[in-house]
């Protein structure tokens, strides 16, 4: 981002899954007096509160949204939400062999899960 001209700033709204809490959390960050472009949320049912608690034509025209997790409701936004695309049979994979290994008894452990970004009409020219 800095090397484009544009700052990272960590702004932290917790929520529940349950879609009015992650409404709230959104209209709480949108409120917060914060002026911001673009906005990642941990996951895409918190990415799609933003999009409602944005309200219509602001994304991407003055917010870009992106998500993660890539679930069906990415698709069925308007505009469709940009995410990070997570394969949970990757993961789920991934943890078994982490169980079978032994890593489960070693505490923390890294692992890379593949991904990639699936750009659609949440996201917009970055504004300055």
């Amino acid at each position: 981002m800095a090397a484009r001209g544009g700052e990272v700033v960590v702004i932290e709204q917790s929520a529940s899954l349950e879609f009015d809490d992650a409404l709230d959390a959104a209209t709480r960050l949108l409120a917060g007096g914060v002026d911001f472009s673009a906005v990642m949320c941990d996951d895409d049912l918190l990415a799609a509160a933003m999009v409602k608690a944005a309200g219509a034509g602001r994304v991407p025209e003055s917010l870009s949204v992106i998500g993660v997790g890539d679930i069906e409701l990415s698709r069925m936004l308007t505009p469709e939400l940009t995410t990070v695309e997570l394969s949970a049979a990757a993961i789920g994979a991934g943890a078994v062999d982490l169980i079978l290994e032994g890593g489960a008894d070693a505490g923390a452990v890294q692992v890379s899960i593949p991904s990639r970004l699936v750009v659609r009409g949440s996201t917009g020219p970055a504004r300055h």
